[in-house]
């Protein structure tokens, strides 16, 4: 994930990268080996741009 292009609107997310984990086993160990600090930083900086990303991916189809 890390070498695709981010679009210019979300470049910021990309140090989040790390997380677009393949199964959800792998995102919830991920969770339960970050500390407070990070979790926190990841939901309060993500949570609030999810409507955007919605509208950006839902141009996708599935």
């Amino acid at each position: 994930m890390n070498d695709t292009a981010w679009p210019a609107e979300f470049q910021d997310l990309q140090r989040f990268a790390p997380w677009a984990l393949a199964t959800e086993d792998a995102r919830m160990r991920k969770r339960l080996a970050s500390g407070m600090t990070e979790l926190t930083d990841l939901y309060t900086t993500v949570l609030p741009r999810m409507e955007a990303l919605a509208g950006h991916l839902a141009q996708y189809p599935l």
